[in-house]
Protein backbone atom coordinates (compact mmCIF):
# COMPACT_ATOMS: atom_id res chain seq x y z
CA UNK A 1 0.00 0.00 0.00
CA UNK A 2 2.78 2.48 0.86
CA UNK A 3 4.48 1.79 -2.47
CA UNK A 4 1.25 2.63 -4.30
CA UNK A 5 0.87 5.87 -2.33
CA UNK A 6 4.48 6.84 -3.02
CA UNK A 7 3.98 6.09 -6.74
CA UNK A 8 0.81 8.21 -6.86
CA UNK A 9 2.56 11.06 -5.05
CA UNK A 10 5.57 10.93 -7.37
CA UNK A 11 3.28 10.98 -10.42
CA UNK A 12 1.37 13.96 -9.00
CA UNK A 13 4.59 15.89 -8.39
CA UNK A 14 5.87 15.11 -11.89
CA UNK A 15 2.57 16.28 -13.39
CA UNK A 16 2.63 19.50 -11.35
CA UNK A 17 6.24 20.26 -12.28
CA UNK A 18 5.41 19.90 -16.00
CA UNK A 19 2.27 22.07 -15.77
CA UNK A 20 2.60 25.54 -17.29
CA UNK A 21 2.39 28.64 -15.15
CA UNK A 22 -0.97 30.43 -15.39
CA UNK A 23 -1.26 33.73 -17.21
CA UNK A 24 -0.46 36.71 -14.96
CA UNK A 25 -4.08 37.90 -14.88
CA UNK A 26 -5.21 34.52 -13.44
CA UNK A 27 -2.62 34.17 -10.68
CA UNK A 28 -4.72 35.79 -7.97
CA UNK A 29 -8.11 34.42 -9.06
CA UNK A 30 -10.04 32.13 -6.73
CA UNK A 31 -7.84 32.98 -3.73
CA UNK A 32 -9.59 33.32 -0.39
CA UNK A 33 -8.14 35.78 2.08
CA UNK A 34 -9.50 37.08 5.35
Amino acid sequence: MNAEIEKDAAEAVAYAEKAPYPPAHEVDMHVFAD
